[in-house]
């Protein structure tokens, strides 16, 4: 998928009136139900900051067949790892709109609702609070589909009341992105590998927060696009520090690139590096 600041709708779902009154048929009781209607947005709360993205302005989309996971959390017993009002609903993209997997109405007995989503979705998630997730290894393959398929997401609105009013979920980016650019006179451009990363994380959604893991790997970036002989390759990490070091191999030679050392990669921003091939 890629990214953007413009408000992506999930579904115009109608209100759905039922009244109904008591077995002698004196004061109606209110009986109404109302289906939740979902807004998706990515967030954009300071603008200073460049968000990981796949366009190359860094701004994004959904794409047909992208799917979300939401948690949802009646009242005030805070997320749990299951038993939940609803555990990691699917809500899939296409043409436009989002379709859930089940219809959802607000409870009528006044109790607030928690929203806690993210993307990519999946079906084997067993605990929203402690998820064991890791970046591909091989980020460069099938025209980046394996890098845009594993950007993490991750969007919460908290305290939501019964209301006619959309329920807007503003997705931000839970890795960190690195890029490289590549000045080469020649339109040959090397594969670059990006050095002892940590590739495993484990997420939190009620806090949104990642916890880096132990396994380091070497990340093969994906080639995003070229400007004027400038080759700019991207590499999607879980937050980290880590010195930042590439190599590549052209003419039967080896490169090795260290722009920068003990450096603190945070969710949702992106670390800029350039050079020019020796």
């Amino acid at each position: 998928m890629n990214i953007q600041r413009i408000l992506y709708i999930l579904a115009a779902l109608p209100l759905v009136w039922l009244a109904g009154c008591d077995k002698n048929d004196e004061l109606p009781v209110d009986t109404t139900s109302q289906e939740i209607v979902f807004d998706m947005l990515f967030a954009d709360d300071d603008p200073s900051t460049t968000k990981v993205a796949t366009a190359t302005d860094f701004t994004s989309s959904w794409e047909t067949g992208d799917k979300v996971g939401v948690y949802i959390v009646k009242g005030n017993g805070g997320l749990k790892a299951s038993g939940n009002w609803v555990d990691n609903m699917a809500l899939t993209y296409g043409g436009g709109a989002w379709t859930a997997s089940t219809s959802l109405y607000y409870p009528n007995d006044g109790d607030k609702l928690s929203f806690y989503a993210y993307y990519p979705y999946d079906a084997g998630m067993t605990n929203p609070n402690a998820y064991a997730f890791n970046v591909p290894i091989d980020q460069a393959s099938n025209s980046g589909e394996y890098y845009k398929k594993n950007d993490f997401l991750w969007a919460k609105l908290e305290n939501v009341s019964k209301s006619d009013n959309s329920v807007v979920l503003p997705f931000s980016h839970a890795l960190a992105m690195i890029q490289i650019a590549i000045y080469d006179n020649e339109s040959t451009p090397p594969a670059v590998n990006l050095l002892n990363v940590i590739t495993d994380c484990t997420i939190n959604l009620a806090d949104q927060s990642i916890t880096p893991g132990s396994t380091k790997n070497t990340i093969q970036m994906w080639r995003r696009h070229t400007i004027n002989l400038t080759f700019f390759r991207w590499a999607l990490v879980p937050p980290q520090t880590m010195d930042i070091r590439f190599v590549w191999t052209k003419n039967s030679r080896n490169y090795t690139v260290t722009p920068a050392t003990n450096v603190t990669l945070t969710s949702g921003n992106i670390k800029k590096y350039t050079t020019t091939q020796p």
